[in-house]
């Protein structure tokens, strides 16, 4: 009896051990493709390995740009066609000062007040924003400042999209400082997808900044093909020491890519100087980024 059951128990065993076993293959047969999951490991690598390379040759071609470069120096670059970030500083260990590229905040906080508030621009208010980034005017920039309540108050705006390197100057906003990082951030919720700006906010922006007076049309424009489409905002202002704090932001879109990107300088010689240099800088960005 002993030898029978033993017997039949190893024979249950078997059976047991064998339908889990044809079990298991038939998972693997429906389940798992071997050649599908090469791809795809395949392909994630080489995504892995474009990106890597567009910040490598980004990062070589600006420094080639900055070679005789030994002042402040900063460079961000959002590519919406690859979803990468690049960035390079040179010769920076603090925030950089806005001068009117803050006015793209200024903007962009009055705007978020009146969504929140269920309320819209009143004909005045409108004035006043086209003439602040069409024209830069700063008469207009401080009054919508003014109409905000402080000078702090797009100090909101910056903890809500998370540019934690911004902060408003309360004496004079030009000296506002921020990180060209932050300008990213700030324009890739103007103009690609954003859960504190509304679709209105952001047609609204993009309109404007796509209406800068031609004479202040240089900067971050240099180099693009005839077939781009350029929306900017420029900032200008000597410094207490006599030198030039130069920056430009805006958005560039051509057949071949779509990108925003802010450059940020100081301690420049002259006006000229800043923007000669950014535009050098921009010319590299776009003989990089616009690949078909």
């Amino acid at each position: 009896m002993k030898t029978r059951y033993k017997k039949r128990r190893y024979l249950s065993v078997k059976i047991l051990v064998i339908v889990v076993g044809l079990t298991g293959l038939f998972v693997l047969y429906r389940g798992f493709n071997p050649a599908k999951e090469y791809v795809t490991e395949f392909i994630a690598t080489q995504q892995d390995a474009l990106f890597k390379n567009e910040t490598s040759d980004l990062r070589q071609n600006w420094r080639a740009a900055l070679v005789d470069v030994n002042q402040p120096v900063e460079i961000a670059v959002y590519n919406k066609k690859t979803g990468t970030t690049s960035k390079l500083t040179m010769h920076a260990n603090t925030a950089f000062k806005t001068a009117s590229i803050v006015k793209v905040s200024i903007l962009g906080n009055l705007l978020r007040q009146h969504a929140e508030n269920g309320t819209s621009l009143s004909p005045y208010e409108d004035e006043l924003a086209k003439a602040m980034i069409t024209n830069s005017d700063n008469d207009a920039a401080t009054a919508l400042l003014e109409a905000q309540g402080t000078y702090a108050a797009p100090d909101t705006l910056f903890d809500k999209l998370g540019m934690h390197d911004s902060q408003m100057d309360t004496d004079a906003w030009g000296f506002s400082t921020t990180s060209a990082l932050d300008q990213v951030t700030l324009l890739k919720n103007i103009f690609y997808k954003s859960n504190v700006f509304t679709a209105g906010t952001q047609e609204y922006m993009q309109q404007l900044m796509n209406e800068v007076a031609v004479d202040q049309s240089w900067g971050v424009t240099a180099g693009v093909g005839s077939d781009g489409q350029i929306q900017l905002k420029n900032g200008w202002l000597d410094d207490e020491d006599g030198s030039w704090i130069i920056n430009s932001i805006g958005h560039v879109s051509t057949n071949n890519t779509d990108y925003v990107i802010a450059v940020l300088t100081e301690e420049n010689d002259t006006e000229s100087d800043g923007i000669s240099l950014i535009e050098q800088l921009s010319k590299a960005t776009y003989q990089t980024l616009n690949k078909s």
